[in-house]
């Protein structure tokens, strides 16, 4: 009896410390799990105590190995999709389905004016103020395609043309809205300047045009049979020809020299000479306008530049220089060097110009007399192709003015004495 009780305590003893065993085993296993579903890299059981164990530790441990190295490539395909979509030029939003910015990239941050750490978490209203972008994600979450311009006032004014659409999961459940972003701002200005150009081509076209009608009408209905009328007529016409031709001319040269399709035939020019040419050819204007015109020249500077670009620019200042002069006014064409190149003035003591009007007198058809403009011929064009004359030589144009007293324009070029072809 004795001997009973003993083997039934050694028995319940060793049950006892094996229920403990496999608590202790389960328990391990149990926090292994945790482990490996919060994406723990040690998500391994140590060696099992119980034999019974064994096939079920080892099974788990492979297990988790093969979370791991599958968890290991996700991050390593996300990375790179994230590096990608962060580093492509055109501008990336993604939101989710409640319509919170997930992430913006770098070009979509430059486009916005807005950068992903302030942005992210928050509604799309909440950081631009465009109900037009917030309603546009909206219609893509609900399945629309969407492709169309949208007006963004905040963080900056802007244009942007906006791509949305959904990313969907294999049941079809949207897991977010994909919107790329193209800054159409210079898009849109670009159409308006040539919505204004052919508005301007169009208005400056129609006064010649007009009068060339009205004169040569006048002509046919009898002004033919009284000589001295019919010269006045003639007269006219051929001034209005003259002005419609020069027109279409600057128009072909300035759209050659915006377009860049007019290229530089560089040669030795000396400047003295390039001056004395320009204002030989305008010396029966200036006799006209009773305007005096001198040089000063050091004679021994000479540039590398296209000679017939360069003249035609000079020409076009000396013209405005003499018909917006006063009588008796002068005009002075001079140089100077540096290291970084040659200035080309050409300065007068004319009526000057407004200092509002400085920013724009270089622009298309932009005058500031406009009825002196036209009873002197010009087109408006001169300035804009003496600009683009100089952008064309890597230099550039200033101006300075004072109301009442003068002018000077300074063409700044590099130093092309020291360029060779």
């Amino acid at each position: 009896m004795a001997a009973f009780a003993f083997l039934l305590i050694v028995v319940i003893a060793v049950s006892i410390r094996t229920e403990k065993a496999m608590v202790r085993q389960l328990e391990a296993v149990r926090q292994a799990a945790e482990r490996l579903a919060g994406s723990d890299v040690d998500g391994s059981i140590t060696s099992p105590v119980i034999e019974e164990f064994d096939n079920l530790v080892r099974d788990f441990n492979l297990l988790g190995e093969q979370v791991h190295i599958r968890a290991a490539e996700a991050a390593a395909e996300r990375g790179k999709l994230e590096a990608v979509l962060r580093n492509i030029s055109a501008g990336v939003m993604v939101t989710d389905p409640d319509g919170r910015i997930i992430m913006l990239n770098r070009a979509a941050e430059d486009i916005l004016g807005v950068g992903q750490q302030k942005a992210e978490g928050c509604r799309i209203i909440e950081v631009f103020s465009s109900r037009e972008l917030d309603q546009a994600v909206a219609r893509a979450l609900r399945g629309a395609s969407i492709d169309e311009e949208i007006s963004v006032i905040y963080p900056r004014r802007m244009t942007m043309h906006l791509k949305s659409n959904t990313v969907t999961s294999m049941d079809g459940r949207v897991m977010a809205i994909v919107s790329t972003i193209e800054d159409a701002t210079a898009l849109e200005r670009l159409n308006q300047v040539r919505q204004d150009f052919v508005a301007n081509v169009s208005h400056e076209l129609r006064t010649p045009v007009a009068s060339i009608k009205a004169l040569t009408d006048s002509l046919l209905n009898g002004a033919m049979e009284e000589e001295e009328t019919a010269r006045s007529f003639l007269q006219d016409l051929e001034r209005e020809v003259g002005r419609l031709a020069q027109l279409i001319e600057d128009l072909l040269t300035l759209g050659r020299l915006e377009a860049k399709e007019t290229g530089l035939r560089l040669e030795n020019i000396h400047v003295g000479d390039l001056f004395r040419e320009s204002l030989e050819a305008k010396a029966k204007l200036a006799e006209e306008y009773n305007v005096n015109l001198e040089l000063r020249t050091a004679e021994d500077v000479t540039i590398r530049g296209d000679h017939t670009l360069l003249l035609m620019a000079l020409n076009n200042l000396v013209d405005n220089a003499i018909k917006y002069n006063r009588e008796g006014g002068s005009i002075c064409l001079s140089e100077s060097t540096g290291d970084r190149g040659v200035m080309l003035e050409v300065a007068d003591t004319g009526i000057g110009i407004p200092r509002e009007e400085l920013p724009r007198i270089f622009e298309r058809f932009y005058r500031i007399d406009k009825a002196r403009s036209r009873e002197t011929g010009g087109t408006g064009l001169g300035l804009s192709i003496v600009k683009h004359v100089a952008e064309l030589h890597g230099g550039s144009v200033d101006v300075a003015s004072v109301e009442g007293e003068g002018t000077a324009f300074d063409m700044h070029l590099p130093n092309f004495d020291r360029m060779r072809p």
